[in-house]
């Protein structure tokens, strides 16, 4: 299993590199105990190794280099998704602070002091936990709401989907 940003990092530097654990939220990563949850154990040699965004991945190997013009051996460095740099960048780190993002999703963030639970079987709402930041010695969490992708159909959070059109 590869995810989207790692096909562009393994091509950067000419090997097989991790996954960051902001992306491997989507596939079912456990940021609480950062590791693969038990269910999925079963998957497990078809899982990328997890690092933490701002992990050192390698350079950018030689062909890299000639293809765009990167200098070789720049470091590559691992990412993280939009809506997570977003509520970062914002300053949405104390439990109470909520940010929202729009792109191919709507992503409304928030902190909580304690870890959010997901609801399971909802199609319209997802919600994941990321550990965000630690103030004081305690992790703040990240409470991530109604993810959508706008290419569907049109709903309001709390009601059915729907594929009528506005007026």
């Amino acid at each position: 299993m590869t995810h989207q940003p790692d096909v562009i990092t393994a091509q950067l530097t000419g090997e097989a590199i991790p996954t960051d654990s902001s992306h491997a939220l989507k596939t079912g990563y456990d940021a609480e105990h950062e590791a693969w949850p038990p269910q999925l154990a079963s998957l497990a040699a078809q899982l990328p190794e997890v690092v933490r965004p701002g992990t050192r991945l390698g350079e950018v190997c030689r062909t890299a280099a000639e293809a765009t013009g990167i200098p070789a051996g720049t470091p590559v460095i691992a990412g993280m998704t939009d809506g997570c740099a977003a509520q970062i960048a914002s300053g949405a780190l104390r439990p109470g602070a909520w940010n929202s993002v729009l792109g191919t999703t709507l992503v409304l963030k928030g902190a909580s002091p304690t870890p959010s639970a997901t609801t399971p079987g909802s199609s319209t709402t997802t919600a994941h936990r990321t550990a965000v930041g630690c103030r004081a010695g305690r992790r703040v969490w990240a409470r991530a709401r109604c993810r959508r992708d706008l290419t569907r159909p049109r709903w309001t959070p709390g009601r059915r989907p729907t594929n009528r059109r506005a007026p």
